[in-house]
């Protein structure tokens, strides 16, 4: 009577691997995440790469695995900042200072002429051509940062409508009455973070005259 192991053997050819050869083990070993991470160098290391770069979150925790950083999953993190303000404060920091960083990018990318001409390879046709899809790509770049830099930090890098006000307004110059009308017509229209609140009232109060305001 053969055991389970003398059959198995026979079925593989003898290569059972119940104890993996040792080049195997090694990188199993190099392949086990660790149970825990110390959030503060983890997050100092995350910030750190989004201030200084162009880099999403997804593609700096790529980059540092293949550096050979030991980081957590996309969705631990995420779990850091739902439970923590204050890191929420400075991941939302960050990514400010990330807006300013592509901002200074604009300038070298489109300085840079480096393959805007190509060589061509025509003995017949010796020379140089314009290399439009090099061109293309770099608009796409400048206009992906600014882009995200207008999105990251609006106040400084949105753009803004040019708005003519001729009519002066002022607050203390309405009634509760009035006040509490602008104020549910701002409600029901919906508010615009990107303009101010007291913009939005005088601009509220053309909607509210209709209905019976002085």
């Amino acid at each position: 009577m053969t055991s389970d192991s003398d059959d198995l053997a026979e079925l593989t050819g003898g290569n059972t691997y119940l104890n993996p050869p040792e080049y195997l083990n090694s990188q199993c070993v190099a392949l086990v995440r660790p149970t825990t991470y110390d959030k503060a160098v983890v997050m100092d290391y995350i910030l750190e790469q989004i201030t200084c770069s162009s880099y999403g979150l997804v593609r700096i925790l790529k980059h540092g695995k293949k550096s050979g950083i030991s980081l957590p999953k996309i969705s631990e993190i995420m779990q850091w900042l739902q439970q923590d303000e204050e890191l929420q404060e400075r991941y939302a920091k960050a990514r400010q200072y990330q807006a300013d960083f592509m901002f200074d990018e604009l300038i070298d990318i489109a300085d840079d002429q480096t393959c805007d001409w190509m060589e061509r390879n025509d003995p017949k046709n010796p020379g140089w051509k314009f290399n439009g899809e090099h061109v293309q790509r770099t608009k796409l770049r400048l206009d992906t940062r600014k882009w995200c830099a207008a999105k990251l930090r609006p106040h400084k890098y949105g753009e803004r409508s040019d708005i003519n006000i001729t009519q002066e307004f002022s607050l203390s110059s309405l009634t509760l009455d009035q006040l509490q009308a602008r104020l549910e017509a701002l409600r029901l229209s919906g508010h615009d973070p990107s303009r101010p609140v007291i913009e939005q009232l005088a601009s509220a109060g053309d909607e509210t005259r209709e209905n019976g305001e002085g």
